[in-house]
């Protein structure tokens, strides 16, 4: 059809109000809110990557209302809360002009644990820095300030120290005065030496009602560890996945879309004909999460743990880099990143509200466009945020249909329509001066970047090594980062990287000579390699090498990635001689390379002031304070050394620090003036007086007096301070702080030994709980610590928990009760910490009731995950089932397995999908007693559902118990079905390794290994155990297949209960294992003595892949000559041969082997049958020979062997005869196995019958246990002779099916 250019005037529907130019409004005030608060901060050191940071461990059902400063920012269309005391996170943002809150209002401030540092809340938008998760400071104050700007917008500024990098790092919250958007403009500073971890994520909170889609575009979203899938349809079950209703599977859901070049994300409430938008330059924030609790009870418990009325909320988020990588995405594309040394990151993000578009296709800076085509009518929508003209233009297939002149004004939506008469053509829509365009075609946008690493990336190489190694030094986990390096520099010593990275890390831990010879290595492998030099310089100032410092920087500044840090530090050692000049010279350089480089700035100011030259200084000083009002450096400047944050005494420490390093000691008294009290700045101002030695004295006195509680050092330029203030006092104090702070830069043993050299003199119990959690050798004096920080705080219930949880680490677990039942006892304060212990010590004494009913009493405030108390719950239930089980009281049983599968949502969890629930144990234990109740049907049903159940791992939640993978063998051998459980097993160790510990116990307990007996660790482990220990036999024995007594006669017809066809073309090692005289333990003998071996298993060999071959119907057993016996196998032939010990064995019922067997001289080919149990340990326990055949020969032997006939040499009753054959054909072999007899037959022929002699007793008639079978293909032996012609060799016994009857 022929297109026509329509433009008519612009059919206009207003919402909202007028154009105004009235400037926003800034206003502070405190207002109530009910609150959860936290409390009961931690005293012992923290062992994990937030140190020095300390958690929260006191969570509360109980409200208080409690008064909280509020940053309000207000104009004519919109209002955002601040709450600065809360992580400076905007709390809310509403559309006035419709009442809407377009960020999530919780109306309680409800703390929960499930941040790294405990508390967090839910809701709004925070900003997180640092590490990876919620930011240290996400609950706590930080730094603020407000300000009206001249262009008539208002701000307000938030920002703080992170201690976890010491980098710095500011947002500016920017509210215009007509326009109806709000902007976050941040300014990150690495201010330190070195490279540091570099993560950052904005969370915005939505409300999930109303029909909620996510408006974002992608082909695929990645996970937290690199995995990935397709989006906006999960593949698996054709779900829109964009949609949050239809997010009713799984889990916890992590959706980091990716796949196209967009700058906007947003959510649209399609019952509410409203949405949000979230605006930002690709280049700014190229990562977009979507993060969804989930809506099985699982996710929606969360609901009402995080608020009381205001309804489930999701997370949308925009990030810096495509993921939140978890460690297992440095294995992927998605890895981390480091932040340059004294490098600076800025960007701005843009958020508004959208209203009556019905969705979004497209979204930017001003405005937010939906196009959709409806009953014959083209609907086109404008959201604007700012007053602007433009022009909207709709193509389709690439012809102009609409092209209109808009006026644009603040949340009055445009909407328009035309009819036309097409359906489903390619579209675009546009707005010409703000370079906004979409298009319908799916690959618009779409992107070519890689999802995958190459999978033959050799990640043990030494390049792999040294990836791994950088990767966990951007995650803080710098022991492992150690171990990785020196590892790849033990392949490849002169692997550039990896010596560079060694080197950080050497300089990051104070072994700053280490980090000088390793960079030497590094700089004479490539003269110019940035980051070599600039760390060879790093560490030779740092060792007063200044003629090669200087050397070091200044090759660094040829690298645009060091040129600015390399810069600074130039600038940092000339201040350190004080000559300024040279550091304005370089200190200015580095501004150029970095605008907002602030100790370049800082170092700049100082050297105008030290120069006098003032004006300068003070116009420096005018311009860091408008850009980064929070800065450190402005406070000291203007004399204002006053901080709001939740650590004020680190950011002190922190600007001192800047002072020490350049050696501007004056600076440094001043600074630490502000801390009269604080150890850490007396010993500092000790040291600094030390050659006063009164004074220093007398201050040491005062540091030493002071408490240690929550002082946790991590400077590295505090290391020789402690170390003289060790020296010089008599206090253990010094020591402590010293021992930490080692601890913190990976010399652990040393710091242990300074701790474990204290002895009894410290008076504080954190520090013999410290010393104890360090201590993981010498359990005798981590439990004497323990017992001394108790009897120093004898309510701290942190070391009453400490010594329970030891005690039931050694499995003293009366002990670990006593201790914890105390405890709860003298103390009457909430602690469902304590009540966790308790219930977990009673479980462990096996008081299931009583942990039962405790657990029931209880209300727990979880943390994120935590699924603790329901499994002690299922435990305990689970155990009483058991025990009922033992009792043959079935009914019981089943109700307790029933009240296992439930989850009581006052222990913290909610229930998943039950796809998402491995109930593969519950689900055994109730076949097991429909069984007895004689419920077949229903019974068997439950094996199929356990056989059915795949395991698996989605977006990092798992929905598998890795114990229970031994149900799933118990399962197909109670269905007789055949499955490669062990092959089966060596892929799920291979795809998550993580739990090899436990697959290893399942392996162990799978083959009544004597390893089997490690410890039961958890409680699916633990139930497993009991079952295995109740049922008396081993429940591995379900492959034994026991003919049921009523079968056991000669009348009953035979059933065919189990067969092998042996036509898959490999062997089914289920049921059968290859034999080897050199490995199978029965027959094992040393290699070298192969020719001490006369009897059958001369030859046999499990190693050589042509003794067991296979074609399309049959196995072939062999025997074959062996070419190669120098560099091989020495023997001169090989045969092989199967067995079927522990994986299927029976008692009673008709075996049948069809099989056909090549001559030669010296052959011996044999189907035999051997106790699989050994039940009798003093006797011959018997052995049944189906077949054995000899040489050329046309009959067969079929024999019967114990201990009356080999040990007694009885001759009756008659133990054999032979029966005819077809040498060069087929033959069936058989035996039938009553109670009471043997019946050979050869071909449906009986050719003899054994019987039970009455009272002869067990040495003639062991034949009342489990046998398992052996079919092999032997040459030579004392019976058969000699193989006397070669030429007859190969020779196969061709095997076409074995079956069991019963």
């Amino acid at each position: 059809m022929r297109l026509r250019v329509i433009a008519i005037l612009l059919s206009v529907i207003p919402f909202g109000q007028i154009w105004s130019q009235a400037p926003a409004l800034i206003k502070e005030y405190k207002k109530v809110f009910v609150t959860y608060p936290f409390s009961d901060p931690d005293p012992i050191a923290s062992q994990t990557a937030i140190y020095p940071y300390y958690r929260f461990d006191g969570f509360t059902n109980k409200p208080v209302n409690k008064s909280w400063t509020v940053v309000e920012l207000e104009n004519d269309y919109i209002k955002v809360v601040i709450l600065p005391e809360i992580g400076g996170k905007i709390w809310t943002a509403i559309d006035k002009t419709t009442g809407k809150e377009f960020l999530y209002n919780n109306k309680v401030i409800k703390f929960r644990d499930i941040a790294m540092r405990g508390p967090w809340t839910s809701g709004g938008l925070e900003a997180n820095y640092g590490i990876i998760g919620h930011t240290p400071n996400c609950a706590t104050p930080v730094d603020y300030s407000t300000k009206n700007n001249a262009d008539g917008s208002v701000s307000c500024f938030i920002g703080v120290l992170d201690l976890l990098t010491r980098t710095n790092w500011q947002i500016e919250i920017n509210l215009p005065k007509n326009k109806a958007y709000f902007t976050t403009n941040s300014i990150w500073n690495n201010n330190t030496s070195i490279g540091q971890p570099y993560y950052h994520w904005m969370n915005a909170g939505i409300k999930t009602k109303g029909n909620l889609e996510f408006i974002y575009p992608g082909t695929n979203y990645i996970g937290h560890g690199g995995e990935y899938a397709s989006w906006p349809i999960n593949e698996d079950n054709g779900k829109r996945i964009n949609f949050y209703e239809e997010n009713n599977f799984g889990t916890y859901k992590s959706y980091h879309v990716i796949g196209k070049q967009t700058d906007f994300f947003g959510a649209y409430w399609h019952d509410d004909n409203y949405g949000m938008v979230r605006y930002a330059p690709y280049d700014n924030k190229a990562g977009k999460k979507i993060w969804i609790w989930g809506l099985s009870r699982q996710g929606m418990i969360w609901e009402k743990i995080l608020t009381d009325t205001d309804g489930q909320y999701a997370e949308i988020q925009s990030g810096r880099l495509f993921n939140q990588n978890a460690q297992n995405s440095s294995f992927t594309p998605f890895k981390h990143l480091s932040f340059t040394p004294h490098g600076t990151d800025t960007w701005k993000e843009y958020w508004y509200p959208v209203n009556k578009t019905n969705g979004i296709v497209v979204a930017g800076e001003f405005a937010a466009l939906n196009v959709k085509i409806e009953n014959g009518f083209l609907k086109w929508y404008c959201s604007p945020v700012a007053f602007f003209t433009d022009t909207i233009e709709i193509h389709v297939d690439d012809k102009l249909l609409v092209k209109k002149l808009i006026n644009a004004k603040p949340l009055q939506t445009i909407i328009d329509s035309i009819k036309i008469g097409f359906g489903k053509n390619d579209l675009s829509i546009s707005l010409k001066k703000q370079q906004l365009t979409w298009k319908s075609d799916p690959n618009f946008n779409a992107l070519s970047r890689p999802l995958e690493t190459p999978s033959k990336f050799e990640w043990n190489s030494a390049e792999g090594l040294v990836i791994q190694g950088k990767e966990l030094m951007d995650q803080k986990m710098f022991s492992e980062a150690e171990i990785k390096l020196n590892e790849a520099l033990a392949k490849e010593p002169y692997h550039l990287m990896g010596l560079v990275k060694l080197a950080e890390l050497y300089i990051r831990n104070g072994e700053d000579q280490k980090a000088f010879d390793i960079s030497k290595i590094a700089i004479s492998i490539d003269a110019h390699h940035g980051a070599a030099n600039y760390y060879y310089g790093l560490s030779a100032a740092r060792i007063n090498k200044e003629a090669d410092a200087i050397d070091g920087f200044s090759i660094a500044t040829m690298s645009v990635e060091y040129k600015s840090a390399a810069l600074t530090e130039l600038a940092k050692i000339h201040a350190q001689h004080k000559r300024w000049d040279k550091v304005i010279t370089y200190a200015s350089q580095a501004i150029d390379f970095n605008t907002y480089n602030a100790d370049a700035i800082a170092l700049l100011i100082v050297a105008n002031r030290q120069l006098g030259n003032s004006s300068n200084a003070k116009q420096l000083i005018t311009q860091l304070e408008k850009e980064q009002p929070l800065n450190l450096h402005v406070k000291w400047f203007n004399n204002k050394l006053a901080f709001k944050n939740e650590l004020p005494e680190e950011s002190i420490l922190e600007l001192a620090s800047f002072y020490g390093d350049i050696k501007l000691e004056s600076e440094v008294a001043k600074i630490l003036e502000a801390l009269p009290n604080h150890p850490l700045a007396i010993y500092w101002k000790a040291y600094l007086q030390r050659s006063n030695n009164n004074h220093a004295t007398e201050l040491l006195n005062k540091a030493n007096s002071a408490s240690t509680t929550l002082i946790f050092p991590f400077r590295t330029s505090l290391i020789p301070i402690l170390q003289w203030a060790a020296q010089k006092s008599k206090s253990w104090k010094p020591n402590y702080y010293l021992a930490l702070l080692l601890h913190d830069k990976n010399k652990k043993e040393a710091a242990l030994k300074i701790l474990t050299d204290l002895g009894s003199t410290p008076t504080d119990a954190h520090v013999y709980g410290l010393r104890a959690q360090w201590n993981t050798t010498n359990l005798i004096t981590k439990e004497a610590d323990l017992q001394k920080a108790i009897s120093l705080d004898p309510v701290g219930w942190r070391y009453h928990k400490l010594l329970t949880q030891l005690y039931i680490q050694n499995k003293d677990y009366e002990k670990a009760l006593a201790i914890v039942e105390k405890f709860k006892n003298s103390n009457s304060q909430e602690n469902f910490i304590m009540d966790m212990l308790l219930a977990k010590s009673l479980l462990l004494n096996k008081k299931y009731k009583e942990c039962d009913k405790l657990l029931s009493s209880m209300e727990v405030i979880p943390f994120e995950g935590s699924t603790d108390g329901r499994a002690l719950y299922w435990e305990a239930k689970m155990m009483q089932g058991v025990a009922a089980l033992k009792d043959k009281n079935y009914t019981s049983a089943i109700q307790f397995i029933h009240e296992a599968q439930e989850w009581p949502e006052n222990l913290g969890a909610g229930k998943p999908y039950e796809a998402d629930i491995d109930n593969r144990l519950e689900q055994y234990l109730q076949y097991t007693c429909l069984n007895a109740l004689q419920q077949s049907d229903s019974a068997q049903a439950l094996l199929k559902k356990i056989t059915a159940f795949k395991p698996g791992i989605y977006n990092t939640i798992r929905n598998f118990q890795p114990a229970n993978n031994l149900i799933t063998k118990w399962a197909y051998n109670d269905l007789h079905e055949s499955f490669d459980w062990n092959e089966w097993m060596q892929t799920q160790i291979n795809k998550y390794p993580q739990f090899k510990e436990t697959f290893n116990w399942v392996l162990n307990k799978a083959n009544n290994s004597a390893e089997s007996s490690n410890s039961a660790e958890d409680p699916w482990m633990r139930v497993i155990q009991e079952i295995m220990n109740t049922m008396r036999s081993n429940k591995n024995d379900a492959y034994i297949f026991i003919q049921k007594p009523e079968r056991r006669n000669e009348q009953t017809k035979w059933e065919l209960v189990w067969e092998d066809n042996f036509n898959k073309g490999y062997l089914d090692t289920t049921h059968w294992s290859k034999i080897g005289l050199f490995s199978t333990p029965k027959w094992k003998m040393p290699k070298e003595k192969w020719r001490d071996n006369t009897g059958c298993f001369r030859y046999i060999t499990d190693t050589d892949d042509r003794v067991v071959q296979f074609d399309a119907e049959n196995i072939l057993l062999r025997g074959i000559v062996n070419n190669d016996t120098i560099n091989g196998d020495p023997r001169p032939m090989l045969t092989g041969g199967i067995y079927s010990y522990n994986k299927f064995a029976f008692q009673y019922g008709r075996i049948e082997v069809r099989a056909k067997l090549d001559p030669a001289h010296g052959a011996w080919p044999a189907i035999w049958m051997l106790s699989e149990k050994d039940i009798y340990p003093d006797q011959n326990n018997g052995e049944m020979d189906i077949m054995e055949r000899l040489n050329h020969d046309s009959f067969a032997y079929q024999t019967t062997h114990n201990h009356a006939t080999i040990t007694l040499k009885q001759e009756t009753p008659k133990k054999y005869n032979t029966g005819k054959i077809d040498p060069s054909g087929y033959n069936t072999y058989s035996v039938s196995w009553y109670p009471d007899k043997l019946v050979y037959a050869i071909n449906g022929i009986e050719t003899i019958t054994y019987p039970k002699v009455a009272g002869a007793g067990t040495y003639q008639w062991p034949f009342d246990q489990p046998f398992y079978l052996i079919i092999d293909q032997q040459l030579e032996g004392s019976w058969p002779g000699k193989v006397t012609n070669l030429k007859e060799l190969p020779i196969n016994m061709t095997v076409d099916w074995v079956k069991l009857y019963q």
